[in-house]
């Protein structure tokens, strides 16, 4: 780890080196040598950063190129922490859906933080972007699951239609397609296009490169959106309400209380005594916006079974 310590101190202090020298040169002092010198230090720079993606590779760390290209607004730290925050996220969620099947919710234990979260490289001289490392494991043969978590971010970001955002929800789950959309959402309002590589040594394994329309876009397909999950639940409880005008019910589990509607469940045909112990069928649809967090859920009583 210290041959990176040093390679990172060696690019912060070359990094400093050409921005002084770029900025004696827009002052006008000696431009035909600062022009030799600034050349000799992008070449230098370079020379450090082959360097420094070589080391990480031989310590088992790969490197995640993440420049941002601000078009439009002028670019705010905000909008900056944040395209970076979401990334990460999007990153840890992806990562866990493929390792242990869809998620519904974010819920990110330790182990999972522990494997996914990177660690900060260097900045990038004269532009917006940081260098990030993460170990990762060695295959002879295949992909690790952090590899195919980026290569599925890239795959997500050239997404075009709602069909589309349905079949990756139903392999990952909703949690990463609603990180997905923060991610893209974050790009768009902060006016950044993105161009990242992700590489193994000087190899470029995988490369995203977004500008903010496809951002814009990608948020817009996901908002609009959505899927049903129906499903028939037997539960037990203690029928308190039934009115037959509205066609709605009431009733009270050792879980919660249930409030929905009926058809034909409780009628003339099918009468009911109040208060007074049931067995329930329920269908129960839930909808989701792969938008937003909130989920809304509506049941519709079956039949009813009293209990002795």
């Amino acid at each position: 780890m210290s041959r990176l310590l040093d390679l990172q101190q060696l690019l912060l202090e070359t990094s400093a080196a050409m921005a002084k020298a770029e900025r004696f040169a827009v002052e006008g002092s000696d431009p035909e040598s600062l022009s030799v010198n600034i050349a000799s230090l992008g070449k230098r720079y370079a020379e450090l950063e082959r360097d420094f993606a070589s080391a990480a590779a031989d310590q088992g760390c790969d490197v995640c190129s993440y420049r941002l290209i601000p078009e439009g607004a002028r670019p705010t730290v905000m909008g900056l922490t944040k395209a970076l925050g979401t990334f990460q996220s999007l990153f840890s969620i992806v990562y866990q859906a493929l390792k242990e099947g869809p998620r519904r919710r974010a819920r990110l234990d330790a182990r999972v933080l522990e494997e996914t979260s990177f660690g900060l490289g260097y900045v990038f001289p004269g532009s917006i972007g940081v260098v990030l490392t993460l170990p990762n494991e060695r295959l002879l043969l295949g992909e690790t699951p952090l590899d195919a978590s980026i290569r599925t971010i890239a795959e997500i970001g050239q997404l075009t239609s709602s069909e589309q955002i349905a079949h990756y929800a139903q392999q990952l789950g909703p949690a990463s397609i609603r990180a997905a959309f923060a991610w893209a959402r974050d790009h768009a309002e902060s006016a950044f296009s993105a161009d990242v590589e992700w590489l193994r040594g000087e190899h470029v394994r995988t490369g995203i490169r977004m500008n903010v329309p496809q951002f814009r876009e990608l948020q817009q397909i996901i908002g609009e959106t959505s899927e049903q999950v129906v499903e028939e639940i037997l539960v037990a409880g203690l029928l308190v309400g039934a009115d037959v005008p509205r066609h709605a019910f009431h009733l009270v589990t050792d879980a919660g209380e249930i409030r929905g509607a009926f058809i034909d469940a409780i009628s003339e045909a099918h009468t009911v005594e109040l208060p007074k112990r049931y067995s329930a069928r329920i269908r129960k649809t839930t909808s989701i916006v792969y938008a937003v967090e909130e989920e809304k859920v509506s049941y519709l009583l079956l039949s009813l079974e009293p209990l002795t």
